[in-house]
């Protein structure tokens, strides 16, 4: 049997299984479409602008007599916008049943599948699901359907239109108020840093991070700490990056890069790690602290495009996590 054919088989095969559990629940009769065996599934125009969010309605047609079960698979780009959630619509009632619900917000994929669990509406709808996304990054790209099948008994020759997704750069907005420019370097630097060799003799010194709550930012911008540090001892001074996996952490570094600076010079002395085969570390040892000086230590991280974790999304642009350390 050639492939398209299996194909055809199985969504048969899906569809009556799906009919097959609405009748348990109670349905007297499913009426199978005589006059009309075609429908028509279509997916409304949608534009917004990164880091909005907009909800995509997949409508269905199939006739006077309607459909009464559906199956589909969507693609989207996750790079323009990410599926949030998915919702039934008003299409086939209140009394339904979701039988798939297989969204991954990595690949852009969805599979959903759903059936009546009574009598089709005759007055419902035409909302068959919706779907609430969000934009991600500013671009231009379709909500395709890989798979499609609707009917009753067998699914019913569908003609497909796919959604079209517009994502503009957001409108600019004035200025923080915050002073995200570097901070000014010293004349003399107030603490050294040296390379530890390995995260096993780093972690042999307490970190600088010990009394702080890292405020992990999902937009770019500036977060600000402040510590009091003994002059007369090394901190360990690290930051961490992790992904779902080695493969989704790698395609992430991609797009990204990391730096250290002390009052404003860069940090060259800097050990980089993995650990767990999905996480990427990088650490460095401070010491000679300046006593009642306050050192300015900044981790800066940009990233090309935005990246979506098991976390959030995190929008592309530069990041900066300052921490004002007072030796005493």
């Amino acid at each position: 049997m050639r492939w398209a054919e299996r194909q055809r088989a199985g969504h048969s095969q899906l569809l009556s299984a799906l009919l097959l559990i609405a009748m348990v629940f109670g349905v007297v009769s499913i009426p199978r479409a005589v006059a009309q065996e075609t429908a028509a599934i279509t997916i409304e125009p949608v534009a917004l602008e990164v880091g909005q969010e907009a909800i995509l309605e997949v409508r269905a047609n199939c006739g006077p007599l309607r459909c009464a079960v559906f199956e589909v698979e969507l693609i989207l780009d996750p790079s323009i916008a990410v599926i949030q959630q998915v919702r039934m619509g008003n299409y086939l009632g209140a009394d339904t049943y979701v039988v798939i619900e297989q969204l991954d917000r990595r690949s852009g994929t969805l599979a959903y599948a759903a059936t009546v669990l009574g009598p089709t509406p005759a007055d419902g709808g035409d909302v068959l699901f919706e779907l609430l996304i969000q934009a991600n990054g500013a671009g231009r790209t379709s909500v395709e359907f890989a798979h499609v099948a609707i009917g009753d008994l067998t699914p019913f020759n569908t003609d497909v239109r796919s959604g079209t997704l517009r994502v503009t750069a957001p409108t600019p907005t004035p200025e923080p108020t915050r002073d995200l420019r570097p901070a000014v370097a010293n004349p003399s630097p107030v603490v050294d840093a040296f390379n530890p060799g390995s995260i096993n003799r780093a972690i042999a010194y307490e970190s600088v991070w010990a009394d702080l709550e890292f405020q992990d930012i999902k937009e770019p911008g500036l977060v600000e700490y402040s510590i009091d540090v003994s002059a007369r001892q090394r901190y360990r001074w690290v930051f961490v990056w992790c992904g779902d996996d080695q493969r989704h952490l790698e395609s992430m570094l991609d797009v990204m890069s990391v730096g250290f600076f002390v009052d404003n010079t860069p940090v060259e002395d800097l050990h980089e790690y993995s650990t767990e085969a999905r996480c990427r570390g990088w650490v460095t040892i401070l010491t000679d602290w300046q006593p009642d000086e306050t050192a300015v230590l900044e981790i800066r991280y940009r990233l090309e495009s935005s990246v979506t974790t098991e976390d959030g999304t995190y929008r592309a642009g530069s990041y900066v996590q300052r921490i004002y350390a007072q030796a005493r």
